[in-house]
């Protein structure tokens, strides 16, 4: 790790690859703090990344699924090798669920998706990356 890492602070923003998450991601590093953009899709992430490292931004990409266990774990590991820490969790990833559906013809399986993503995924990240 070199001295200009150390000395800054290491924020993770989940789901950042547009929208809050992504605004977000910009406003950290523009207070001189080294960024982990994370998203489900690489090439998004990949591009949203690229957007804010040309205009010179610190900002890191991590290809991360907050409703996959091992993902969450993997990315943990990788943190702690490269940077020894994280300063900031932002839990900002989530699925909209909402097709206009009723409770008889719900689709059960982007609804536990969604359970899975946007509740479990954030506590998820926390038990893993804290043990």
């Amino acid at each position: 790790m070199n001295g200009k890492i150390a000395n800054k602070k290491i924020a993770l923003v989940t789901g950042a690859n547009r929208g809050i998450g992504f605004e977000t991601c910009k406003q950290l590093s523009q207070l001189d703090i080294t960024v982990l953009l994370t998203s489900r899709d690489p090439i998004k992430g990949e591009a949203a990344t690229k957007r804010l490292t040309d205009k010179g931004l610190d900002v890191i990409f991590f290809q991360l699924d907050v409703s996959n266990k091992s993902n969450i774990k993997d990315i943990f590991t990788k943190i702690k090798r490269q940077f020894g820490r994280l300063d900031i969790l932002i839990n900002n990833a989530a699925i909209l669920y909402d097709n206009n559906q009723y409770t008889m013809n719900a689709d059960l399986e982007l609804v536990s998706k969604a359970l899975t993503t946007n509740l479990y995924g954030p506590g998820f990240y926390v038990k893993l990356s804290f043990h």
